[in-house]
This record gives C-alpha cells, structure tokens and sequence, in this order.
C-alpha cells in the first residue's frame, strides 16, 4: 500500500513510479523490467502468494458492491476535503463494530 510506502529515494525507478498521481501513472510506462528484478531479488516466487486481480469475483451480490463503493467514494471525498492536493492512496480502516454495521446495513437494507 502506498499509504505505508516509506521511501523517499525518487532515484528508484520503481519508487519514482510509486510516488506519482494516479494521473501521471496511467500515462507512464509500467517498469516491468525494473518489478521484475525485484521479484527476482526478492525470491518473490518462492516465498509469496501470487493474486490475480477479477474484476467480477462474485463474492458480493451487486447491490453489496454498490453500497461499498458508495461508502468508499464518501471516504474519499472526506480524506480529500479541504487538502491542496488530491490522495494517491488511501486507508481505510474499520473496527469491528464498525464493520459490523456496514454487514448489518448490507443484508437488512440492501
């Protein structure tokens, strides 16, 4: 997550990809080359689990991703509001009683 990203070596192809917009992102190159060695040196095959990302995984019934992308778009514009910039990333956290809720809301109102 670049919430929890550290670095600020720019000289870092890689950290340099990371430290962009998402607008300057969508129209830069991917450094496969440079992620690729990183995989490599990292050993990132041996040791950890790959994921596919699915754009329908079919998880959620429709109307339960609708209403977390309703609240996800709320957070943002709250972690937005009255800043000089717009977030690359955010986090969001929910304790369990707060999660909870959003379950409850899910399967009662939904």
């Amino acid at each position: 997550m670049i919430s929890t990203f550290t670095s600020k070596d720019t000289s870092d192809v890689l950290v340099a990809y990371l430290m962009k917009t998402d607008e300057e992102r969508a129209a830069t190159a991917l450094p496969l080359e440079e992620l690729r060695a990183k995989m490599k040196s990292l050993r990132a095959g041996d040791r950890f689990i790959t994921f596919k990302y699915q754009e329908n995984p079919d998880i959620l019934h429709a109307s339960q991703m609708d209403m977390l992308c309703e609240l996800l778009d709320f957070m943002w514009k709250v972690a937005n509001k009255g800043r000089g910039h717009t977030l690359v990333d955010m986090r969001l956290t929910l304790t369990i009683k707060q999660l909870i809720e959003v379950r409850y809301y899910l399967y009662v109102y939904i």
